[in-house]
Formats: structure tokens, C-alpha cells, sequence
């Protein structure tokens, strides 16, 4: 799946020069929001994937040109 969403993007710029994207999906949260309680250790894992959902994408396709070096 992340192979395939990999060479999506890179198709997309074969058109494009530039793709504009939000970095978070809400307003800065207040520390601990991502904290896990230890009766449920992935609701940190879940809230910061939800907090941060437009991020991995550009980072599993290399859109980070920082990661290219």
C-alpha cells in the first residue's frame, strides 16, 4: 500500500510542481493530550495520528526534502 501511494504521488507531480497540505488537523493541543492511560496504551498512538493525519504521507513519499539527502 505504501508503495502504491508512493508512486501515485510521484504521477501527481509529473503535473504538478507543488501540493498544499495542512500540517495538523486542529489547533496546537495542550501538553499531555496525548497521553495513554495504561488500561488503553494506544490512545496516545490514535490521538496523534489523528492530530497529525496529513504528515506521514509526506514522509513515506519522500516529500521531505531533508529525507532525500
Amino acid at each position: 500500500m505504501l508503495q502504491r501511494t508512493t508512486r501515485l504521488v510521484a504521477n501527481f507531480f509529473v503535473d504538478f510542481d507543488v501540493s498544499l497540505t495542512p500540517v495538523l488537523s486542529e489547533p496546537p493541543v495542550p501538553l499531555g493530550a496525548f497521553y495513554s492511560p495504561p488500561d488503553n496504551p494506544l490512545q496516545g498512538l490514535i490521538r496523534s495520528a489523528e492530530f497529525a493525519f496529513f504528515t506521514p504521507t509526506a514522509n513515506f513519499t519522500t516529500q521531505n526534502p531533508e529525507m532525500l539527502e
